[in-house]
C-alpha cells in the first residue's frame, strides 16, 4: 500500500511551552510530537482518529524546537496504520494505530 507524507505543524521554537523542557537545551515534548503526528495522519487520511487507539509509540531521537518534521504513514495488510516521524537527522518516533474496539454494551 503507498505510504503518504505530511508536515508536521508544530509551535516555532521561541513559543513559551519550550521554557521548562528543558531549561537550557529545550526539546519537543513527546506529548506534543505524538498529537501533531496524530493529526497530520487524521487530515491527510480523513480520519477520525477518536475512533483509534495507539497499540505502539517509540520515540527514537529528542528533537529541538524549530526542527522541520514529516509523518510518513501506511496501511498494513492487517488493517493497521504505521507511522513514522522524521526530520532531516533522522528517524524520530514511530508507531502502530489501531481500530480501537466497541466499548461492550452498558448492562
Amino acid at each position: 500500500m503507498p505510504m503518504r507524507t505530511e508536515r508536521l505543524d508544530l509551535p516555532g521554537p521561541w513559543d513559551p511551552l519550550y521554557a521548562g523542557h528543558f531549561p537550557g537545551r529545550p526539546l519537543i515534548p513527546g506529548a506534543l510530537l505524538l498529537d501533531a503526528a496524530l493529526r497530520a495522519i487524521g487530515a491527510g487520511r480523513g480520519l477520525v482518529l477518536t475512533q483509534w487507539e495507539l497499540a505502539q509509540v517509540k520515540f527514537l531521537a529528542p528533537t529541538a524546537p524549530g526542527a522541520a518534521l514529516h509523518v510518513a504513514h501506511q496501511w498494513r495488510g492487517d488493517g493497521a496504520l504505521s507511522f513514522l516521524v522524521r526530520s532531516a537527522e533522522g528517524e524520530v518516533a514511530r508507531g502502530l494505530l489501531r481500530r480501537a474496539a466497541p466499548p461492550p454494551d452498558a448492562p
